[in-house]
Formats: C-alpha cells, sequence, structure tokens
C-alpha cells in the first residue's frame, strides 16, 4: 500500500503540480510534503488509529480546506463527503478469500469495505483481478480499471550488476507471504550450486521461528534474515536478485513482479496467489508445494538473468492522471 500511494502522489505532483494536495496517512507521509503538499500526521496506529483517520479525520481536513475531493488510495473512504466528492482504490480481497489470516478486529474494520466501496462516487481496481473481484464482492459498486504502473524501478538509483552468488529473494513480513514455503523448497535445492535466500521484512518471534526453521532444514548459512529494510536495501537486494519468489496465499498486483522483471530477475508465484493472471508469462507460476517450487527454483537458477530495461504498461503519471480523471467526473 505504501509503494502504491508514494508512487501516485509523486507522479501526481509531477503531472498537476498546480493541484493542491493534503495527505492524511502515517508518518511517513512527511516526505512527500513540499511545496502544494499538505500533510497531516496520523500518529495513532492499530484498527482504530484508521478508522478515526480515513472515516473522521479526513472529513475534516476536506471541509476546513475546502477540498474539491477526497481520493482514499485504499477502499475506505470516509462517507461524511458527498458521493460525488469521494473516491477510492481497491487492491485485493485476501480477507474474503482468507479470513483465517485476519484477526477479528481487522475482518470488523473491513467489513465496511462493501458498504463504503459500493457508496464512493468513483471505484478504481488496480489489477483486472482486483476488478472482477470487486464486481463480485461489491455488486452496486462500478469500478473501473486503473492498473498500477510500472515504470518506477527505473528511478531507483542502484547498481543492476549482479552479484557472484545467485540470490533468492522472498519476503516474510506476513505468514501470509509463505517464507517457510520458501525455505523448504529451497532445502530441496542441489548443495553444489551457490545460491542464498533473503527473506525481507520477518522480525520478532517469527524471525526467530524462521530462523529456527532453517537450522532444522540444515540450510542456516544459506539464509538471510534481515528483517524490514529501508528502501535503499530492498532496492539493492531486488536490483541483484537471481530470482524472486512471491509466495503468497493471494495478490491483488505484486509490485515485486514488475520490480523483478525490470532488473532481470527470475519471477516465480503461486498458482493460488493471482499472478499468473495478473502478468502472465512475465512470471513463472507453480503449485504452493515445496518440490514443485524448488524445480521452478532450480531451472531458475541455472538460467541467466535477463536484460535490465522497462516493461509494458501503464506509467504511474498514467495512474495518477486517471484518478485524477476518475475524480473531475464526479466533480
Amino acid at each position: 500500500m505504501r509503494a502504491y500511494a508514494v508512487e501516485v502522489l509523486a507522479a501526481w505532483k509531477s503531472s498537476h503540480p498546480d493541484d493542491s494536495l493534503f495527505i492524511v496517512g502515517p508518518p511517513w507521509v512527511r516526505e512527500l510534503g513540499e511545496r502544494g503538499v499538505h500533510t497531516r500526521v496520523v500518529r495513532r496506529g492499530g484498527s482504530l488509529g484508521r478508522i478515526l483517520a480515513q472515516l473522521l479525520l479526513t472529513p475534516l481536513v476536506y471541509w476546513h480546506r475546502g477540498a474539491d475531493a477526497v481520493v482514499a488510495l485504499g477502499p475506505v473512504v470516509t462517507p461524511f463527503v458527498p458521493r460525488e466528492r469521494r473516491v477510492c482504490v481497491v487492491h485485493d480481497w485476501r480477507h474474503k478469500h482468507h479470513p483465517d489470516e485476519f484477526s477479528r478486529s481487522v475482518l470488523l474494520f473491513r467489513r465496511l469495505w462493501v458498504p463504503l466501496i459500493e457508496s464512493a462516487g468513483g471505484v478504481a481496481a488496480i489489477s483486472e483481478k482486483a476488478l472482477h473481484e470487486t464486481s463480485m464482492f461489491a455488486p452496486r459498486a462500478n469500478p473501473v480499471l486503473i492498473e498500477s504502473g510500472r515504470d518506477h524501478p527505473g528511478r531507483w538509483a542502484v547498481d543492476p550488476t549482479p552479484e557472484h552468488l545467485r540470490n533468492i529473494v522472498t519476503f516474510g513480513h506476513r505468514p501470509a507471504k509463505r517464507p517457510e514455503l520458501v525455505l523448504r523448497a529451497a532445502a530441496l535445492l542441489p548443495r553444489d550450486t551457490e545460491w542464498r535466500v533473503q527473506v525481507l521484512g520477518a522480525s520478532g518471534e517469527y524471525r526467530e521461528e524462521l530462523a529456527g526453521l532453517a537450522r532444522d532444514l540444515g540450510i542456516i548459512d544459506r539464509v538471510e534474515l534481515p528483517g524490514f529494510v529501508d528502501d535503499s536495501g530492498y532496492r539493492d537486494r531486488i536490483a541483484h536478485a537471481h530470482v524472486v519468489v512471491v509466495a503468497s496465499t493471494d495478490e491483488g498486483f505484486g509490485l515485486p513482479v514488475v520490480e523483478a522483471r525490470y532488473f532481470g530477475a527470475h519471477a516465480v508465484a503461486t498458482t493460488d496467489s493471482g499472478l499468473g493472471e495478473i502478468h502472465g508469462a512475465q512470471v513463472a507460476v507453480v503449485p504452493p508445494e515445496p518440490a514443485a517450487l524448488s524445480s521452478e527454483l532450480a531451472d531458475a537458477l541455472a538460467r541467466p538473468r535477463g536484460t535490465v530495461g522497462a516493461l509494458d504498461g501503464a506509467t504511474w503519471g498514467e495512474v495518477a492522471s486517471r484518478l485524477r480523471q476518475l475524480v473531475l467526473l464526479g466533480c
């Protein structure tokens, strides 16, 4: 969500410099504050903090500033502004497919999604998959496809020269990313190949659990668990990856696939993620089983990386402009 918001807002500022943007969000939105951009930081986290910010603080800013519209870069848009003046963006419906992955409080919060989406003046879906699912779960909404941009890796200040070791990059900031599956698949790889697995985002007890699994599998010497890394560290790891694995149970778009392919890395996902539907031939799709994933990893490690360069698809400037058009239609 953060990556999407940063790219949309940066592109909006660049493409439409005369627009005044009032951004309500967590502390990182301060990074976006400059001429023509005003930020209001929400310090309280958790479900309650999100509810207060999205439903109550945002309309206060709207009315106080005399704004033209509210654009929620997620599915929860305040009902306390005129319907024609509010637009929201839908990324995924993971909680409908996998409610067991969420706490009761989060599921309760997400019950707001359908009525708020259906009452919004404009609804944007970030992929064909998100568009189809929105039409299915919120049938009274009228969503339009505004697919996520694909050009942002070209602005990363990184050296894409591959490292000697063949890096397999995957994600562990939530159990739904299934890094355990990737570790079990890696344990089946030949040991005479120089590879290592980097699990990004795992922290606290979950990180220790993954480290314990890597020890039990006998691959702890080939596994890195750096936890959450800053933007520079993330970009560097993606740019130097040989394979990027998105083993999620469900995804709305999958920006790491775009980032991996831009730098020539092989992208691998699972059949239940929906990423094959979104990215087609740009991603290899396998069943969520260690043996199947390991076989695909072995094939990818045996092949050289592709060339570095932009992919076909929407730019973030086009995304921002289409969202702006959706706002103007209502206004």
